[in-house]
């Protein structure tokens, strides 16, 4: 949901570059049961401070193209005019990573949504 959105807004603004996505609302998860869903995918720019800006902000949302109250997904997309790209991230050398002999319950609660990482 959150990578459609942002291909949304980069399609739609091709001379600026993505920099984020925030505040990210799940409102109605996609079920895929019986195959492939449609969704809409619709992105909408809140006013610029000037057209000098060097920033913007979109408001993007996932629904339900057969039934328009239906949002699955809502979340801010961050616009840059800078084509430049920031430093490089910073990432855990292999022995930082857990060990890999940890059992699923354990990997659960000590590294996944209810551990101290969370």
């Amino acid at each position: 949901a959150i990578e459609l959105m942002a291909e949304a807004a980069a399609l739609g603004w091709p001379d600026w570059r993505v920099v984020s996505v925030q505040d990210v609302r799940v409102l109605k998860g996609i079920v895929l049961d019986d195959g492939p869903v449609q969704v809409r995918v619709s992105v909408k720019s809140e006013p610029l401070e000037s057209p000098r800006a060097q920033h913007m902000r979109l408001n993007a949302t996932l629904s339900d193209p057969r039934r328009s109250m239906l949002t699955f997904y809502r979340a801010t997309v961050n616009l840059s005019r800078s084509r430049a790209f920031p430093d490089k991230p910073h990432l855990p050398s292999f022995a930082d990573l857990p060990d890999p002999s940890l059992s699923v319950e354990e990997a659960y609660g000590k590294w996944l949504f209810h551990g101290p990482k969370f």
